[in-house]
């Protein structure tokens, strides 16, 4: 039983899915605190062959309330109707934009009052609805007075799970041997981000700008050629 645990991002980028696709459950860890500046609530998009960050504005920032607390902003100023054009413009001549924009339009347009965090998974999972993916979903805390490394064991052992695989990033602060102790062997994923088109046309720059949004994976590539690009990654 092979399970990983992570934060829900809005839109995240490739190597997000493929740590869903390299595990039998994926957990949603939505009960910690909302980080200020991080990418829950952002990511990028390319926007006139320029990198461009995109932010859902949410309610009174705080750290002390938990991602699935934190309440998206209201609608006076409409900023999730100007955000969706922004969209059209950068991918409205992209291969995919007729049957990817609408899965972006759903999400954006009925998220007000919502939390950031309801929002983030349902970008998710309607990414993996598109594509054709079936993965079974968790959302779980784990105990406040645990360190990192044994909240994530504590949740393995309720999933009765042998395998816990992380993202790369990991590496600095999980401990293999720890894991061990603990009869649960550590893997973390590294994402193999391989070049594509960023353009509907032919005159596009050679320059490639890697770990874009999965908004942009997905309006210049097939759904087959973004499964096969799940498969794309290294286990150490």
């Amino acid at each position: 039983m092979k399970i990983a645990i992570m934060q829900p991002y809005v839109f995240p980028y490739l190597g997000y899915f493929q740590l869903i696709n390299a595990v039998d459950k994926f957990i949603f860890f939505d009960d910690v605190g909302f980080i200020k500046q991080g990418w829950i609530n952002r990511n990028n998009i390319l926007l006139n062959k320029s990198k461009h960050r995109f932010t859902i504005p949410i309610q009174k920032k705080s750290s002390n309330k938990t991602i699935r607390e934190t309440q998206i902003s209201k609608n006076p100023h409409h900023w999730n109707f100007k955000l969706l054009n922004t969209i059209r413009h950068a991918y409205q001549n992209a291969p995919y934009f007729k049957f990817v924009f609408p899965i972006v339009e759903s999400i954006l347009k009925d998220c007000i009052d919502k939390s950031i965090g309801d929002v983030a998974i349902n970008s998710i999972e309607k990414v993996l609805e598109y594509i054709g993916v079936v993965q079974f979903f968790g959302k779980i805390g784990g105990e406040k007075h645990l360190k990192l490394s044994e909240k994530i064991v504590d949740i393995c052992k309720k999933e009765n799970a042998t395998t816990y695989i992380n993202a790369i990033g990991g590496q600095a602060f999980l401990s293999k041997n720890y894991f061990e102790t603990q009869n649960i062997e550590l893997k973390f994923l590294k994402a193999n981000l391989k070049p594509y088109k960023q353009s509907a046309f032919s005159n596009q720059s050679s320059a490639f700008f890697a770990g874009l949004s999965i908004i942009d994976v997905l309006m210049y590539n097939s759904v087959e050629m973004v499964r096969e690009m799940l498969e794309d990654y290294t286990l150490i």
